[in-house]
């Protein structure tokens, strides 16, 4: 009864954005902390909704839920766009992902069958037979449940395929291993691991066994979770064998926080490269001989160190030269090499020879030379082919605003690639040389007559210090590029990362319904290479939301949108950035959407688990550094008596990597301190992870800000 009570005194508000209208918002009372970090005060109004074990704050949180309901529910535009994105999503009858190869020319993908929700693993053959090798509902079918794979590796003779699939809901994944050959199932899985988040697994050259990331701890409540992380060697056919051979371990030390990953590249690598892996774009290396590790006797040696600025896990062994991406003599990158007999990072052969104004994101190498893609500002994308003779570029089709490689052997010619951009759709082709031999096409290729008229301007802006930031304008040219309307402004720009160009039926649905979207290239992600990330990491953060400010005034200025008609949506890191624009000035923006954010940053240490977070942000333990991260937090910066912007914080509740109390504490307070008229919403996921979104929660989105916007 008490809850029907609540619930009807909820639903007696207005449903009515932008009227004199009072939202009543569950009740949270205060539990103050005031802390002193190297003579800053820090009052925390709200640290006992980080006590989610506490039935006070779990009701306060289904209460919040309960509010939300209430009100988009109700909503017509709400309603239109879950009308309008099942359509589009329905559309697409069929869908292939997650292309791969092994080193005797087989291919394997992803693919969802016409009438079906799940994706099944297939393979075609070098002839071009298509073979279904394993459906996710085999995996237990004594449960009544979904079961995604969301890996898989084959061994590189194509003999064996390690399968991860998704049970708990979580990040955690088991691996399952099938022959091949024979369709059957090895009967035993692997538990504790999550190869589709930590660079999966690496097959032993003799296709005998595989490395991956074993993680003692996987239950979120409990000590030590994702911590103390080891990198192992697993046998196939030894349920029990799990051999550790990277990590805290065999003369090796490191952060229990960080990510002890190894690599092998091919079956004629003879080394093993172990990564010591976290939130940074650089790391301390390893190498160590793969007999070695097959022994049981491994002996790591240093490879390179962070100062050698060799970045992420790229690195690729061919004729025992370590190639890699480094921007320590290019800021737009290059790749280079070294002599695994004496490697020497400091005196490194150049591979590279690229145009100044583009950033080399990846690389593949083949039998005779390597593939490179590179982009200018983040969303220009090319290809390129160089061998000992020359370096080309390969002509695709259309302007593209992406392009993904897809690894063959080093012992064959060519590859696979996906390409895409904001407004055209992904094609597969395969290269051959510099030649573009045929184009794949492994689903049916769904047609978007509505989205025709939808065009991109690449475009540059001064922000406030006069630096030119990259925007992606996206609208339909049937209305004139003047004529304000909803304006959507999204921007990640953290960890040296970007929003790269991508097909999105679901996206372009919000510009077909009237509005427009603005994809800001902030500095502190890497469009313009390694000197933009440093421009907004850490003490140079502000530039970052400075960049969004400057952002949405041109767009504002030049009669694009209004200042009623502005949306900042953003997720995850991207969250620290536009929550602290909307912070700053909160008569710029109309809407503040936010999906799985990092809003609290400065109690990243003190969630579910140690987070490495701290080398972009700062420390909050570091005299110095304490000031950049307090400086940066949106939840500690909100001012009380402050006319904010609607706003829906979407977290999720299996969310591995961020703790859905930092929504919770940002929303108490952003309730307690606007003088808005306008809702202050939080929306739940209870069954998603941090990467997992639907059609049905866009559509929320899209709906509750149009809502708010024509209201």
């Amino acid at each position: 009864m008490r809850i029907l009570f609540l619930l009807l005194s909820l639903l007696s508000i207005s449903c009515t954005a932008g009227q004199d209208v009072s939202y009543h918002y569950p009740k949270m009372a205060k539990r103050s902390v005031t802390e002193i970090h190297h003579g800053i005060v820090v009052q925390d109004d709200y640290r006992n909704i980080e006590n989610l074990k506490d039935t006070i704050v779990r009701e306060w949180f289904k209460n919040q839920g309960i509010l939300t309901n209430s009100i988009v529910d109700t909503l017509e535009q709400v309603k239109h766009f879950k009308s309008e994105l099942k359509k589009i999503d329905g559309r697409t009858k069929t869908w292939a992902k997650k292309l791969k190869q092994d080193e005797v020319g087989n291919l394997y993908f992803l693919k969802r069958p016409i009438g079906e929700k799940d994706f099944k693993l297939y393979k075609k053959e070098s002839g071009g037979k298509i073979l279904e090798l394993f459906d996710p509902k085999a995996f237990n079918p004594q449960l009544e449940k979904r079961f995604e794979i969301n890996y898989y590796q084959p061994s590189w003779d194509g003999s064996l395929m390690a399968i991860a699939i998704n049970t708990r809901g979580d990040f955690a994944s088991e691996i399952l291993i099938l022959d091949i050959k024979t369709g059957e199932r090895l009967d035993y899985t692997i538990e504790n691991a999550a190869p589709d988040l930590f660079q999966g697994v690496s097959w032993l050259p003799n296709n005998k066994g595989f490395t991956y990331l074993h993680f003692p701890e996987i239950d979120k409540s409990k000590n030590g979770y994702k911590t103390n992380s080891t990198s192992v060697l697993h046998m196939v056919g030894d349920k029990n064998s799990r051999i550790p051979i990277f990590g805290n371990v065999h003369g090796v030390k490191m952060d229990p926080s960080f990510f002890p990953v190894t690599k092998i590249t091919s079956s004629d690598s003879k080394v093993l490269i172990g990564y010591v892996a976290n939130v940074d774009r650089f790391y301390d290396a390893y190498y160590c001989d793969v007999q070695d590790i097959q022994d049981g006797k491994p002996n790591w040696k240093k490879l390179y160190g962070i100062d050698d600025k060799v970045l992420y896990t790229e690195g690729k062994v061919k004729n025992n030269r370590y190639y890699y991406l480094s921007p320590k003599f290019e800021a737009n990158y290059q790749v280079l090499s070294v002599n695994l007999n004496n490697p020497d990072f400091q005196n490194p052969k150049v591979e590279s020879n690229l145009p100044d104004d583009e950033v080399v994101n990846h690389f593949v190498l083949d039998l005779d030379g390597m593939y490179i893609t590179t982009t200018r500002n983040g969303v220009e994308a090319s290809l390129y082919y160089t061998s000992s003779k020359s370096t080309d570029k390969v002509e695709i089709p259309f302007e593209t605003g992406n392009v993904v490689l897809v690894p063959n052997s080093i012992k064959a010619k060519g590859l696979y690639i996906e390409t895409d951009g904001w407004a055209v759709d992904l094609m597969r082709y395969l290269i051959s040389g510099t030649e573009i031999a045929e184009q794949v096409i492994l689903a049916e290729i769904p047609e978007f007559p509505e989205f025709k008229t939808i065009i991109v301007e690449e475009i540059e802006i001064k922000s406030f210090d006069s630096v030119m930031v990259p925007v992606s304008l996206i609208y339909d040219s049937k209305i004139p590029k003047t004529s304000a309307r909803p304006t959507m402004i999204i921007s990640y720009g953290a960890y040296g990362n970007w929003e790269t160009p991508y097909f999105s039926p679901l996206r372009l649905s919000w510009i077909s319904n009237g509005g427009a979207i603005a994809i800001a290239h902030i500095r502190g992600g890497g469009e313009k290479g390694k000197e933009w990330h440093e421009a907004g990491r850490k003490d140079k953060k502000s530039n970052s939301w400075k960049d969004i400010i400057s952002v949405t005034e041109y767009l504002i200025k030049e009669g694009i949108t209004t200042k009623d008609e502005t949306i900042l949506n953003c997720r995850s890191a991207g969250a620290i950035s536009s929550a602290m624009a909307m912070i700053e000035r909160p008569d710029l923006f109309q809407v503040f959407l936010s999906q799985v954010p990092f809003i609290n940053p400065s109690r990243s240490s003190a969630g579910s688990y140690k987070k490495s977070s701290y080398l972009e942000f700062g420390d909050i333990e570091d005299s110095e550094e304490a000031k950049y991260i307090l400086g940066m937090d949106p939840y500690l910066n909100l001012k009380k008596n402050v006319k904010y912007p609607a706003t829906m914080i979407s977290p999720s509740a299996k969310d591995d990597r961020l703790d859905l109390w930092e929504s919770g504490k940002f929303i108490a307070r952003l309730q307690e301190y606007n003088t808005s008229n306008l809702p202050i919403l939080l929306d739940v996921n209870i069954t998603a992870g941090h990467s997992r979104s639907s059609t049905e929660s866009t559509a929320t989105v899209y709906g509750f800000a149009k809502w708010v916007i024509e209201n």
